[in-house]
């Protein structure tokens, strides 16, 4: 049971407040007065905030209270998930939150649920609603699962045209296309394409037949230009010594190389004496002599030296000129083998005339040497060898061709295989590429995942369906009691609720459909759900562990209604003969309870009630508003339990507050924080005692006054009925309490045309 509340921080009105430690603590009954806007609501909403399986609001996210239980445990907004307290409120929030209108049907009347009731047709309408947006967002999202079976379907044409391609027969088909997509999943597509060079190879090898013949390799070219090089270096700078020159034949190469000539063979001949040319003798003392010197010192050493390398260098020229690698037929290579060496036989023209251009180069140096440098130590120019390295490169490039192809030849039978294999992956895997397959499959792979997380949820959603709807099945059973409550709420037979097909509840008068329902009738229809969800707590005997917190159920009502409102709650909640030591003491069914009202007249019926008199288990309470966003708990004020009329009340504290007015001295402020209701007090007033003055007039409080006083008259208080109407609004509220002390005279004047009347009122709050 609740004892005190401490505090209470960022709630609504009770935005700091703190208990006054005069105020006496909470009992087993309690009542609760006070005006609209004061924070009853705000405090019902405090108490239901004390039972952990209550969420709070998102508003009051830093709520901050402190309330002790009679046990001396404090519940706070700290250790709330321990509390031990179990809380039933009716207010405007339960209204709202159980009273749940079918907004799609307005024909056939207005449908209505309560409770639970109220929420299963929540949940079915918002569970029918997911399952058909599941269904529509299942069907519009095979886009990919679509896209991937078209690409799958396309498996029957790749594989004919496999077949055309490489004679495959009719054993290949989508099965061998299907196996060989399973085979390549663990790498990456790319990896079975085969370079754009090497397609045609590839597929060619897979369709031809055997032929060529293994090609002889050794002995393998190679190009002697380096030691050519060498030589022709070192001729370059060599210097023979120096010598008796012969001037004609040094003067005239072909002279020199014709009488050279000549020399030898008269060397080989020594019995001639006579020249061959011109007839004249020749003695090997004389010219023979002359010329062995001439022809075997170290220049024409050097000269005969120059011409052998130049032999070299033309024997090498000759052999690249008319090498076997460059003309073999293309028939005697592997038919794959065979585009590659016609290509590098044709690239072998360029290469040859670069290698010989070089070679060339060789012997200019050799004869620029022998010419005009014999004796001249020279070194080479600058050449650029890149021919000889083409040359060699080419010689490799065309060894490997001759090997693959000798491989082949060998092979024949296992690589036409291995290429079949290697041309269907990279056709598939082109097709699957050109498909965009991988995306497609991964997206597909999405669709299906969550697809099937979708037809779970849609069955469990079913099967959450089928079992709220299972409950609806016993709607029925709570339509008696619903309907007792509702009679008794508003004292009429003539409501009645029925069941529709939906079950929905509907509400008819005297027996035809209600098309309207009016706030009182909202009201009572909650209330009663409230009663009945209460009483089925007090027949299982557990209601002694609840706290109850009931703010205006009278909210709505006419006079008429009120009695009724009293009548069932009193009988509901209090009985003799539960008290085996007093039975004639009237016990409470629930743990503790509170009734809050607004309205003074319901709270006249409460207060006098029997049940909450006559023991020190009930306590009367007033919450007022002291500031804009604060309001106070109170002890009751004597003055609330002297007046069965609330007119006579409100005069009483109207009075009360003039009587402080002209208490005050020169220049001292009006105490507004003391009466910051005291607008509300006033209109009310004013709005009971213009209607007993003209109880025929249809106007408003301002025009009646105008009525009563006349058109030529300057109270201040007509100035602000404006405000009056929407007083509760804060700012037209303080504009209000401003203009109080004025106010206050105009009442007095108003009340002195009748002075009788205002007699009779001093008289009545007279202690």
């Amino acid at each position: 049971m609740i004892k005190k509340i401490h505090t209470i921080k960022h709630l609504g009105v009770f935005e700091n407040y703190r208990a006054d430690s005069t105020l006496p603590d909470f009992a087993e009954r309690n009542i609760i007065y006070g005006w609209n806007y004061s924070g009853k609501t705000t405090l019902s909403r405090l108490i239901s905030y004390l039972d952990k399986e209550i969420d709070i609001d998102s508003d009051y996210g830093n709520l901050e209270f402190d309330v002790e239980l009679d046990n001396g445990t404090h519940i706070t907004h700290t250790n709330r998930a321990t509390s031990p307290c179990k809380v039933k409120v009716f207010n405007s929030d339960f209204i709202r939150n159980n009273l749940h209108f079918d907004s799609d049907d307005k024909i056939e009347g207005i449908k209505f649920a309560v409770g639970e009731v109220g929420e299963i047709h929540t949940q079915i309408k918002a569970i029918e609603k997911y399952i058909e947006k599941a269904r529509r967002i299942r069907e519009n999202n095979q886009r990919f699962i679509q896209e991937y079976g078209q690409i799958t379907a396309g498996y029957t044409a790749v594989a004919r045209q496999l077949t055309e391609l490489l004679n495959l027969g009719r054993s290949f088909n989508r099965a061998n296309v299907l196996a060989c997509v399973e085979e390549m999943r663990n790498t990456s597509l790319q990896d079975s394409v085969i370079p754009e060079s090497k397609v045609e190879e590839v597929k060619t090898t897979a369709i031809s037949q055997k032929s060529g013949s293994p090609v002889q390799i050794s002995p393998e070219p190679t190009t002697k230009y380096i030691a050519l090089l060498n030589n022709v270096k070192t001729i370059l700078g060599s210097v023979p010594a120096p010598f008796n020159d012969d001037i004609l034949l040094s003067s005239d190469k072909e002279l020199y190389d014709w009488g050279k000539t000549g020399w030898k063979l008269y060397l080989q001949r020594p019995q001639l004496t006579k020249c061959a040319f011109c007839g004249g003798e020749i003695t090997q003392e004389g010219r023979i002599k002359e010329l062995n010197a001439y022809y075997t010192n170290e220049a024409a050493k050097l000269k005969s030296r120059i011409e052998e390398l130049k032999e070299y260098i033309n024997n090498e020229k000759q052999l690249f000129g008319s090498l076997a690698w460059a003309n073999r037929s293309d028939n005697d290579l592997d038919t794959a083998c065979r585009p590659r060496y016609t290509a590098l036989k044709q690239k072998y023209q360029q290469v040859l005339t670069n290698y010989l251009e070089l070679l060339t180069k060789l012997i200019e140096e050799l004869d620029t040497k022998y010419n005009s440098s014999l004796f001249i130590e020279k070194k080479i120019g600058a050449i650029d060898d890149n021919a000889n390295s083409e040359m060699l490169a080419w010689i490799e490039e065309v060894k490997q061709v001759f090997e693959e192809s000798n491989t082949a030849i060998e092979h024949f039978n296992e690589r036409q295989i291995k290429a079949k294999e290697s041309y269907k992956k990279h056709y598939i895997a082109r097709y699957l590429i050109d498909s965009n397959y991988e995306d497609i499959e991964f997206k597909k792979n999405i669709e299906e995942y969550w697809g099937k997380i979708l037809d779970e949820t849609i069955k469990n959603k079913e099967d959450e369906l089928k079992s709220l709807q299972d409950k609806l099945n016993s709607i029925d059973k709570g339509r008696d009691e619903i309907n007792a409550f509702i009679q008794k709420f508003l004292n009429r037979e003539d409501l009645t609720i029925e069941v529709t097909t939906d079950n929905y509840f509907q509400l008819k008068r005297d027996g035809r459909v209600a098309k309207h329902l009016s706030d009182g009738e909202k009201t009572a229809i909650a209330f009663s759900h409230f009663m009945v969800m209460l009483k089925s707590l007090k027949d299982d005997n557990k209601l002694k562990d609840y706290i109850v917190f009931i703010d205006d159920p009278i909210s709505s009502l006419d006079a008429n209604h009120i009695a009724q409102v009293y009548s069932l709650i009193t009988s509901f909640f209090f009985k003799k003969g539960l008290d085996a030591s007093n039975p004639k003491r009237m016990c409470i069914f629930s743990q503790q309870l509170f009734i809050a009202t607004h309205n003074f007249e319901f709270f006249s019926f409460i207060n006098k009630a029997s049940v909450f008199n006559g023991d020190k288990l009930n306590h009367r309470y007033n919450i007022t508003r002291i500031g804009k966003n604060a309001s106070a708990i109170k002890n009751m004020p004597k003055c609330y339990s002297d007046y069965n009329s609330e007119y006579v009340y409100l005069f009483y504290e109207i009075n009360k507050a003039k009587e402080i007015r002209d208490s005050l001295a020169e220049g001292e402020i009006f105490p507004e924080e003391n009466f910051y209701t005291l607008p509300n007090i006033i209109r009310r007033f004013l709005e009971i005692y213009t209607l007993i003055k003209l109880p025929g007039s249809k106007g408003e409080i301002d025009a009646r006054i105008k009525i009563l006083m006349g058109e030529t008259n300057d109270l201040k208080i007509l100035h602000n009925f404006s405000h009056f109407t929407s007083f509760e609004r804060v700012t037209k509220h303080n504009e209000l309490l401003s203009r109080l002390p004025d106010i206050l005279d105009d009442i007095y004047t108003l009340l002195n045309k009748d002075p009788e009347h205002l007699k009779s009122l001093l008289d009545g709050i007279k202690d």
